[in-house]
């Protein structure tokens, strides 16, 4: 799944447009002034029913039901539908269009939407969804209503017709009271489908803020809300759960401010502000010569000591805390004296990229969930040294070796494993979690969860992550020396693996 850049917002216009064009275009245009100034992504919803073969003949004139009432009465044209189409596209926002039914259905393809979404009610509509499959549109299905089984067949219909899937949490009560919302399904269904994005179809009290500011911090970026406007004069009133421009100003607002209070939605873009860091600088320790340190001369913890304030460029505690090392004084220092001016002993160096690397990786393999036997012999590949190895390298966990071979390979967020070809291995890769970039004989591939691939002997291939990546190898055995890198440099290296193990437990 790809990690959303921005909110998308759906404006549900379902009937509120009653059944006029020119007032569905006032709605569209009300909608347009609220969202400037917001970074969020938009779009409008509306509903698709083949009514003259939707409502039994028998019913159709009914007008004492609620439903085959409302139908009727706000039943306008496809020529009118497109216009309204044409007027959200004008003002930039995507289009989405739920059908009731198979004509409908393929009408939304005809015309061109953006999304398909399935209601609700008909989320277990079986011959609506295989006719929605034939389609090959993205959809957004909402879950009303709909059991756990429910949902796992129809996120498996659509994974086995390859069809773009984001599921929206929703309950089928209108308007809904805070106390059913079930808001803690979103989590369920987050943890229960992997790379499908979970959205809130909401349908409470236009007045109530709460739950979408806490859908925002269950990590929704998708959220759905029943709109529209009323017209005294036109005798054009709203319902309980839709909201009217004043109602989705602040709506907005609230999912906006929700999001910027959470921060950062990706651990790439980690950081923090300078008034924190210069805030909580002022409250660390700085180290300090004990006696005089001479230029070029080695220094170790005994050395020096630790006392606030910490001056500008000032070595710190922190420095200490992580590796036993050694340094060299690039100036010299007398008693008390702020050490500033510094440089690692060569020989340590490699230790700080061993537990920078160790760190990154079991943080990766907590994420993915994935258990790492204690007996596995671990290793890291660094094919142009270990200081380089967050650059280029990976982490190979070796869990067994015999006429078959099964390994688990972990590359860090950026990292690079050079082009190479095995003579006696063939191998078949599968991805468990993360995305990986595959070349294979200079033909690219995007690998996500679950693709596998196979590699013959003699093949060419490389791999890149951008965001961090855990996948399997299943292979025949694996022989030492087996692997024959496009770069002579690397094939010259004689020690380009260093076992783990002694590492794997340290906390460094």
């Amino acid at each position: 799944m790809r990690q959303r850049k921005k909110p998308l917002i759906i404006f549900e216009m379902a009937n509120n447009h009653m059944g006029s064009v020119e007032h569905g275009k006032k709605i569209i245009n009300s909608l347009k002034e609220k969202a400037k100034g917001y970074d969020f992504e938009f779009a409008v919803k509306f509903q698709y029913r083949d009514l003259d073969s939707f409502i039994h003949p028998e019913y159709k004139n009914r007008m004492d039901l609620k439903f085959v009432k409302r139908f009727s009465e706000t039943r306008i044209s496809d020529a009118d539908y497109l216009s309204l189409k044409s007027e959200c596209e004008k003002v930039g926002f995507k289009t989405i269009c739920t059908p009731f039914d198979e004509v409908s259905a393929r009408k939304i393809k005809q015309h061109n939407y953006d999304y398909l979404k399935v209601a609700s009610c008909s989320i277990k509509d079986w011959p609506l969804l295989d006719e929605i499959c034939k389609l090959d549109m993205p959809v957004i299905a909402s879950t009303g209503g709909a059991s756990l089984d429910d949902v796992d067949k129809v996120v498996s219909l659509f994974h086995h017709e390859k069809i773009s899937l984001i599921l929206m949490h929703c309950v089928g009560i209108y308007p809904t009271h805070n106390s059913n919302l079930q808001l803690n399904r979103i989590e369920w269904f987050k943890s229960r489908y992997s790379g499908i994005e979970v959205g809130f179809s909401t349908h409470e009290s236009p007045d109530q803020l709460l739950p979408s500011s806490v859908a925002v911090g269950k990590g929704v970026m998708i959220f759905e809300k029943h709109v529209g406007v009323e017209d005294k004069s036109q005798k054009f009133e709203l319902n309980a759960y839709s909201a009217n421009p004043e109602q989705v100003g602040k709506w907005l607002d609230c999912i906006d401010q929700s999001i910027k209070i959470l921060g950062e939605i990706s651990e790439l873009n980690y950081s923090h502000k300078n008034d924190e860091i210069n805030g909580l600088l002022d409250l660390k320790r700085g180290a300090y010569a004990k006696n005089i340190i001479e230029k070029d001369s080695e220094f170790e913890k005994n050395n020096v000591f630790y006392a606030m304030p910490v001056k500008e460029g000032q070595m710190t505690s922190e420095d200490f805390s992580k590796h036993n090392l050694k340094y060299v004084s690039l100036d010299s220092y007398n008693k008390n004296d702020p050490i500033t001016n510094y440089k690692i002993e060569e020989s340590n160096v490699s230790d700080v990229a061993i537990s920078n690397i160790l760190h990154k990786v079991k943080g990766l393999l907590n994420k993915a969930r994935i258990v790492v036997n204690d007996e596995s012999d671990i290793e890291l590949s660094h094919h142009y040294g270990i200081n380089n190895i967050s650059n280029t390298g990976a982490v190979l966990i070796d869990c067994i070796n015999q006429e078959y071979c099964k390994k688990i390979l972990v590359m860090v967020p950026k990292q690079v494993h050079p082009e190479h070809y095995h003579i006696k291995k063939k191998e078949s890769f599968q991805i468990l979690w993360g995305d990986l970039e595959l070349t294979l004989n200079s033909v690219k591939m995007q690998l996500k969860p679950g693709d596998i691939v196979t590699i013959d002997k003699m093949e060419k291939h490389s791999f890149f992550t951008n965001n961090g990546v855990v996948f399997e190898e299943i292979s025949t055995t694996a022989f030492s020396n087996d692997s024959v890198y496009t770069d002579e440099k690397i094939n010259k290296i004689a020690n380009r693996k260093t076992s783990l193990r002694e590492h794997w437990g340290r906390n460094f």
